[in-house]
């Protein structure tokens, strides 16, 4: 898999976003390939950032953030499809 030579994620790892509520929200995990399926691998970064993959070439399908300034911030995944309704309609803004 080289999804960086093929294709450059949208949601990529540390962009931050806002929902319509001012909440902020970061990217910590990229997902290439059907999130039904197990992964073939996973790269782990120090900052608590990880990439995940089926094996060959994948568009990004998935993506994992967190919400920024709450004391116990849970890992939310979501399909790149919704993320991109929600950001065409209003509901999310990338800074």
């Amino acid at each position: 898999m080289k999804p960086t030579s093929t294709y450059k994620p949208t949601w990529y790892l540390g962009l931050i976003f806002v929902d319509s509520d001012q909440r902020s929200f970061q990217v910590v995990k990229t997902i290439f390939g059907d999130i039904s399926r197990p992964m073939s691998y996973c790269i782990d970064l120090d900052n608590d950032w990880s990439i995940e993959s089926e094996p060959g070439d994948h568009l990004q399908t998935a993506v994992g953030f967190r919400e920024l300034n709450v004391e116990q911030p849970k890992l939310i995944i979501q399909q790149i499809e919704k993320m991109d309704l929600y950001e065409r309609t209003g509901h999310l803004k990338k800074i």
